[in-house]
């Protein structure tokens, strides 16, 4: 898939992250942590965790893990993809999503945001593992 189209599934959902201040809650069923988007801008948004905590996630981290999920035919929950959210120890879609903020894990924020809008699935159950809805 080209970088146009997937920038253009991203314009596409964009829209309906903005002014919500919804919230959500990172993958584990487990131990998932509420947040918030506080701020969109075209190039970015702006979450808040529980504890307070302000994280800016550059658009492109959205458009890199669609990306991956389809680069590793990660189209069904049978053929899903381990989420590996850990600083120490990130799996592959962790650190696709993380080169673009000087390493600051922010896949437990992306996958939620994109499943709401329907982008991608989510089982939380350990371990926690995603899929793109083509």
């Amino acid at each position: 898939m080209t970088k146009a189209l997937l920038e253009r599934i991203i314009d596409s959902i964009w829209p309906e992250i903005s002014g919500k201040r919804e919230a959500y809650k990172t993958p584990d069923d487990n131990k998932g942590i509420p947040f918030s988007v506080i701020k969109l801008e075209k190039s970015s948004l702006t979450i808040e965790t529980n504890k307070k905590s302000i994280i800016k996630i550059p658009r492109e981290a959205f458009v890199a893990a669609i990306q991956f999920l389809i680069e590793n035919d990660c189209h069904s929950k049978s053929s899903s993809c381990e989420i590996n959210a850990s600083q120490s120890d990130p799996g592959p879609l962790n650190m696709a999503t993380r080169k673009f903020t000087n390493d600051t894990m922010n896949i437990s924020y992306v996958l939620p945001i994109l499943k709401a809008t329907g982008v991608i699935s989510i089982d939380g159950k350990r371990k926690n593992k995603t899929w793109i809805n083509l």
